[in-house]
């Protein structure tokens, strides 16, 4: 009689132990690494977290941590990252924007060419903050607006998120006067607005492969 009782007791106990495992997650694979190394996140990302800048979601874009490489890129820790179809490498360490061309080459792409609103969604899906170079650069103009190409391709653009709000209003040449002043682009901190500035200041770069 006691030897049941004991069986009952160990039973109940595996009931409990099964639940509890169940409960928080003890049951569950371990969570895929990401580039870094860490495990925070999974490697495949679900298209709806992708959001677009009109506050649309990304539609059947994809962002996936396994499929690029970082193999060329020149930076301590950079990401590399599939989305849209397109990779992606990211490098936070602050370089000139004519450094940060280079290393993009190195890798096998070139700054990040953000021709439309998934791509530019996509950026701060790789980067989520800080201030990066992308690959608009602009040859001299008599207006600060106009001549702005992908990495000097010399095509006219057709997608532009440049900033619009008051006083701070986009690509201003610092002035306002195109006199060769800020002939390099990057998109703001904490946001996904395109500002230009000067080539030679220092911020961190994204670079893509492919057209």
């Amino acid at each position: 009689m006691a030897t049941m009782g004991c069986y009952r007791v160990i039973a109940t106990a595996m009931c409990v132990f099964c639940a509890c495992a169940n409960l928080f997650g003890f049951d569950e694979p371990s969570p895929l690494a990401i580039p870094d190394g860490s495990a925070d996140a999974p490697m495949g990302v679900n298209a709806d977290a992708v959001t677009l800048p009109d506050g649309s979601t990304g539609g059947d874009i994809t962002v996936d941590a396994s499929a690029c490489s970082t193999t060329g890129v020149v930076c301590a820790r950079p990401i590399a990252i599939e989305c849209g179809g397109t990779c992606w490498v990211a490098c936070s360490e602050p370089v000139a924007q004519a450094v940060a061309a280079q290393r993009c080459v190195a890798w096998g792409g070139k700054l990040a060419r953000l021709t439309d609103a998934a791509r530019d969604a996509c950026l701060r899906t790789v980067v989520p903050a800080g201030e990066v170079w992308i690959g608009l650069e602009q040859a001299l103009a008599d207006d600060p607006f106009e001549h702005w190409t992908w990495n000097s391709d010399g095509l006219a653009l057709t997608f532009a998120n440049f900033e619009t709000s008051g006083s701070g209003a986009q690509p201003d040449d610092l002035d306002r006067i195109e006199n060769g002043q800020e002939q390099c682009a990057f998109v703001a901190a904490g946001r996904s607005r395109w500002s230009d500035t000067s080539c030679g200041d220092v911020r961190g770069f994204a670079c893509t492969d492919g057209p």
